[in-house]
C-alpha cells in the first residue's frame, strides 16, 4: 500500500537533509513492489542522496537499500532511517527478546499478515533478516499505518501516531486515542521517533 506525499514535502525534507532529488533505482529483485498507486508519478528518493548526518554509521551503511524500499512505498528515506535507527541500530541480524528480526524489528505475524495483504506468501525467519526482504515488508508496514491514520502530511503527529502503532499495536493506538495511558515503552519510542523526525525539519 503507497500514500500520496505532496512532492512540495519531499522537497522539503531532502533540502533538510542537503540533498537534490533524484529519480527512484529500479526495485530490488529480492523484493516485489507494490502495485502503481496514486503516487505512482511522483519520483521516489535515489540511493545516491545524502542521509542525515544526525544518523549513526551503522545505519546509514543501509542508506542505498532504504532508499530504494522508501521509495517504492512513497515515503522518505529519512523517516524509514530513523525508524531503522530506533529498532536495530543497523544490525542486520538484530533479535529482541519478543522475537522480532532485522533492520525493522518485524515480528513474524506482523510481517505474515503485510505480505498476505501484498499477496505474498508469509516471509521465513531467514527473509526476515535479509535485510532487503525487512526493508521493503517494513516501508509497506509503515505506508499502510500512516494511510489508515489518514495521514495526508508527514508532520509529527502524524508519525508519532504512526510510531504508536508501529511499537504498540493498533490496538494500543486506538486505546491511546480513547484517553488510555501508553505503555511506557511506546510511549519513549513514539516520543523519539516523532522527536527526531521534527529535529530534521517536520513541523
Amino acid at each position: 500500500m503507497r500514500i500520496p506525499l505532496l512532492r512540495s514535502w519531499v522537497l522539503v525534507l531532502l533540502g533538510a537533509c542537503g540533498a537534490q532529488p533524484q529519480p527512484s533505482t529500479p526495485p530490488d529483485s529480492t523484493a516485489s513492489a507494490p502495485p502503481p498507486g496514486p503516487a505512482a508519478s511522483e519520483p521516489g528518493p535515489g540511493p545516491d542522496q545524502a542521509p542525515p548526518a544526525s544518523l549513526a554509521a551503522s545505519v546509514t551503511a543501509w542508506w542505498p537499500e532504504i532508499s530504494a524500499a522508501a521509495g517504492r512505498h512513497g515515503l522518505p528515506p529519512a523517516l524509514v532511517a530513523l525508524v531503522v535507527s530506533l529498532e536495530s541500530n543497523g544490525d542486520p541480524q538484530a533479535r529482541s527478546p519478543m522475537g522480532a528480526l532485522g533492520l525493522m524489528q518485524l515480528m513474524p505475524g506482523t510481517a505474515a499478515k503485510v505480505a498476505r495483504d501484498r499477496g505474498e506468501p508469509a516471509p521465513t525467519e531467514a527473509e526476515l533478516l535479509d535485510p532487503a526482504r525487512n526493508l521493503e515488508l517494513g516501508c509497506a508496514l509503515v505506508a499502510s499505518l500512516l494511510a489508515e491514520h489518514g495521514a495526508t502530511t508527514l508532520d509529527g503527529d502524524a508519525v508519532h501516531r504512526m510510531a504508536v502503532a508501529y511499537n504498540g499495536g493498533p490496538k494500543v493506538l486506538a486505546a491511546w486515542q480513547g484517553g488510555a495511558p501508553l505503555p511506557a515503552e511506546t510511549e519513549r519510542y513514539a516520543a523519539a521517533l516523532r522527536e527526531r523526525w521534527v529535529a530534521m525539519g517536520a513541523r
